[in-house]
């Protein structure tokens, strides 16, 4: 897999490396992607507690601090029910981790995706420009991919300005695989200036477009995840999640 120039390269850690105990207090943070379209409004548990409630369709919940170490997480509809998702995890003291909801074609819906924004205030951005995760850079606005689909056929991922030709310029990965954006080995964000972006799915190798995101409107600060998932009827769909 190849990844071309003005890709993010800064890495977060395994978000699931292995830990011993966590010391009392210490604490980890964990937030929601809701990109499971059908789906109702969600609450998270963990250890069976509530620690975010009401997340619908197309959102990201806040961050949500819990106590690192071992645990189990849970998806629920809002307001009870029988979980919809649940897995366990070894949750590592002041890393940040994003739960990833949404289709993925005989695999697990919740998945925790790779998450670069560590130790950094969500409020307000910072004033220096560069990669600083989940937070833009001054007048910045930053979109990721992410690969949900595990039965998708390889393909490239092009991110350009709406009205702007896409065919001259470079893929932002290529191919683009299941667990890109997944996995904290592939690059996360992409910072760009703000105004209105598109990105666009491709039969890899090739122009023919698959998927296309529509254009996204984005002003400086604000962040998007364009996230690709299988479904039950078309094969391939898109979710975008505002995260900022």
């Amino acid at each position: 897999m190849r990844f071309h120039p003005g890709i993010s390269a800064l890495l977060s850690a395994s978000l699931l490396a292995a830990c011993g105990p966590s010391e009392p207090g210490e604490v980890a943070q964990l937030r929601l992607l809701h990109a499971r379209d059908g789906a109702p409004p969600i609450d998270v548990t963990v250890n069976g507690e509530t620690i975010l409630e009401g997340i619908a369709f197309s959102e990201a919940s806040r961050f949500a601090e819990v106590e690192a170490g071992a645990a189990t997480v849970a998806l629920r509809p809002a307001g009870g029910g029988t979980a919809l998702s649940s897995t366990a995890a070894d949750l590592i003291p002041g890393t940040r981790y994003t739960l990833l909801f949404s289709h993925a074609g005989g695999e697990s819906e919740m998945r925790l995706a790779a998450d670069t924004a560590t130790d950094i205030p969500l409020e307000p951005p910072p004033t220096e420009p560069g990669d600083t995760g989940a937070i833009p850079g001054e007048s910045k606005i930053k979109i990721r991919v992410i690969h949900n689909a595990i039965d998708a056929p390889p393909l490239d991922v092009f991110l350009s300005a709406d009205g702007e030709p896409f065919t001259g310029g470079f893929p932002l990965v290529e191919p683009f695989t299941y667990g890109v954006g997944l996995n904290p080995e592939f690059p996360g964000y992409i910072e760009r200036d703000p105004g209105v972006w598109r990105v666009r799915f491709t039969a890899d190798g090739t122009h023919d477009v698959m998927l296309d995101s529509g254009p996204l409107s984005m002003l400086a600060g604000q962040v998007r995840s364009v996230i690709l998932y299988s479904t039950d009827t078309t094969g391939l769909g898109l979710a975008v999640v505002r995260e900022r």
